[in-house]
């Protein structure tokens, strides 16, 4: 049994954006939600994933009106929310990526795991000690 999947840690629920949206779009969604990384789906497929440091990078050189698709990551790592954190964070070491989409088991958006919520976990952890 896993004793600490990474639903447990994860940020529930995230926003998502469609890739066809604006990188206004966007900073508004990110800025309202106060969160630094949005999914990002196309007919309820993952496509990719937008951070706000590749976001204000690209609107320096872009047009706050250019798709998103124009600055997400495409294919960005996604793992199952029962995964175990160790692998999780283990993976994102190795790949040197900042966040995680967390899916289901058909494919749907149910959470993100990012740097923060690494820290949150290993503060939860060691208290455990």
């Amino acid at each position: 049994m896993n004793k600490h999947p990474i639903s447990t840690y994860m940020t529930k629920c995230p926003h998502c954006i469609e890739p066809t949206q604006s990188l206004k779009q966007a900073e508004r969604r990110m800025k309202e939600y106060h969160v630094k990384h949005l999914p990002v789906r196309s007919a309820a497929k993952i496509v990719g994933i937008l951070s706000e440091r590749d976001l204000n990078f690209s609107l320096r050189f872009l047009d706050d009106e250019s798709p998103v698709s124009e600055v997400m990551i495409s294919d960005p790592y996604c793992t199952e929310a029962g995964t175990p954190i160790s692998k999780v964070a283990g993976n994102m070491v190795e790949k040197d990526i900042g966040s995680a989409i967390i899916t289901n088991e058909a494919n749907e958006v149910v959470g993100i795991f990012t740097q923060v919520d690494a820290l949150k976990a290993i503060v939860t952890l060691v208290s455990k000690l």
